[in-house]
């Protein structure tokens, strides 16, 4: 009884391994295709107001440093850093669909 369980339960992981695979297979195919122009734009956007938040944040650190501590200032100088560029990566997964009009 155990052993015809732990069968079931391999061919049920594989099974769902392999449907989680043929989703990703379907994200990841537009990653390499051309960005529409809008979502580019909106990647560069998120990019350029992440890193100039970023940098000003870093250029004003004594003066901010006075309202806020300055893990406060680190911890919004990554999250901000890390926003524009997750943001311009992701935007790399849209593709321009076709349509038959």
């Amino acid at each position: 009884m155990a052993k015809l369980k732990s069968i079931l339960t391999r061919k049920n992981a594989k099974r769902i391994i392999e449907h989680k695979e043929g989703k990703m297979k379907k994200i990841f195919k537009n990653y390499y295709k051309p960005t529409p122009a809008k979502f580019r734009k909106l990647g560069d956007v998120l990019l350029v107001v992440g890193t100039s938040i970023t940098m000003g944040t870093l250029m004003e650190f004594d003066k901010l440093e006075k309202v806020f501590t300055s893990m406060e200032i680190k911890v919004a100088m990554i999250i901000a850093l890390s926003f524009g560029v997750i943001g311009k990566f992701l935007t790399n997964f849209f593709a321009e669909t076709k349509s038959n009009v």
